[in-house]
């Protein structure tokens, strides 16, 4: 018979892990947030080529042109030119529509837009900076009132 001086305390069970290396992370996300590069080929120069769901076309198909079937036509390299498409929308994984628009049109639209927030943002800061709040690139600071001057 043991007694309590020579009996061992049962060792807790390990939790099962994962094996070292064994670790799936996702792909790092691209910088500039595209995550699927739209792949096209016959693309003709000086387009840009967009792919719209039926809803973004409700909103800003108005801006683009339809791409349509034809021999030559810009498509998906997994989608191959067969008779019976002929001038039907091309369609990229059967669900988005190819659209284009020529490049001019699209930075014009991109630059109206930057311009935009510049100016929405020039109006954020002129009004801070009034009310005495400390400004910087990315954030306001309240934290430098002057408090005789805050009411």
């Amino acid at each position: 018979m043991s007694t309590p001086e020579t009996e061992e305390a049962p060792q807790p069970r390990k939790r099962p892990g994962r094996k070292p290396g064994k670790r799936r992370d996702p792909v790092p996300a691209p910088v500039d947030g595209d995550y699927q590069l739209l792949d096209i080929v016959n693309k003709q120069p000086g387009f840009e080529y967009f792919a719209l769901s039926d809803f973004d076309r409700r909103k800003r198909g108005h801006q683009y042109e339809v791409e349509r079937w034809t021999e030559d036509c810009a498509h998906p390299p997994w989608e191959t030119f067969r008779p019976e498409l002929r001038g039907q929308e091309v369609k990229v994984n059967g669900q988005l529509t190819l659209m284009r628009a020529p490049k001019a049109q699209v930075e014009a639209r991109r630059k109206r837009e930057r311009d935009g927030f510049r100016a929405q943002s020039a109006g954020i800061r002129e009004a801070n900076e009034g009310r005495g709040f400390g400004v910087n690139e990315s954030f306001v600071n309240t934290h430098n009132i002057p408090v005789a001057g805050a009411y």
